[in-house]
């Protein structure tokens, strides 16, 4: 099997607001998407990784 590197990961989290404090406002991931699903239980947010943002 040939890796070409990281697809995606998942993090769950207690409170989605205060993840994206740190993850999007202090760590710099720009905020792809976001939506509740699952009857509202569950809201997913997808973070995109920009490698310029991480290599600097």
């Amino acid at each position: 099997m040939n890796h070409q590197g990281l697809d995606h990961i998942a993090i769950v989290v207690p409170d989605t607001e205060e993840a994206l404090k740190v993850w999007r406002d202090t760590m710099g991931f720009p905020l792809l998407h976001s939506e509740v699903v699952n009857s509202g239980s569950v809201r997913l947010t997808h973070l995109i990784w920009v490698t310029s943002i991480c290599n600097s």
